[in-house]
């Protein structure tokens, strides 16, 4: 009996779910492309850079927002679990978060702020991988005997 499909099972011909895989593999990479122009930014001492930060962090939220709306038909139609989708409304809060601590620490020079932001894009990196991972290898029927 089946115990997981993949991506490239008979039954994921369905373009919602398409999208929804690829854009959390998009929004897994941005976060480390982010993270990439950051460290340039302040170890290069590119102040371009952490403006692209900032740019890269509202579009990486956007598409998880974007991905929220696609998924949540899905849900209603049985297709994604509620846990998936309860994470990714973690995600969600956690990339809101991110966007105003990074925004509170760069206006106001708080320090804290800044401090929390490291270990929440962890955090959502590591949610975001998850989260990837959930869409691509879903429960249901393989071809194992």
């Amino acid at each position: 009996m089946d115990t997981h499909r993949t991506a490239g099972s008979k039954d994921d011909g369905n373009a919602q779910m398409t999208a929804l895989r690829w854009i959390s593999v998009i929004i897994s990479a941005l976060i480390v492309i982010t993270a990439l122009v950051i460290g340039q930014g302040f170890f290069d001492g590119a102040p371009g850079m952490i403006t692209g930060h900032g740019h890269l962090g509202n579009l990486i939220f956007t598409l998880a927002a974007v991905q929220l709306a696609i998924a949540f038909p899905g849900y209603q139609r049985g297709t994604i679990g509620r846990n998936h989708l309860l994470l990714h409304g973690f995600l969600i809060v956690l990339l809101f978060a991110q966007i105003g601590l990074g925004y509170s620490g760069s206006r106001s020079g708080a320090s804290g702020a800044l401090v929390w932001h490291l270990p929440v894009g962890v955090l959502a990196m590591g949610v975001s991988t998850v989260n990837s991972v959930l869409f691509w290898v879903r429960p249901g029927t393989s071809n194992a005997t």
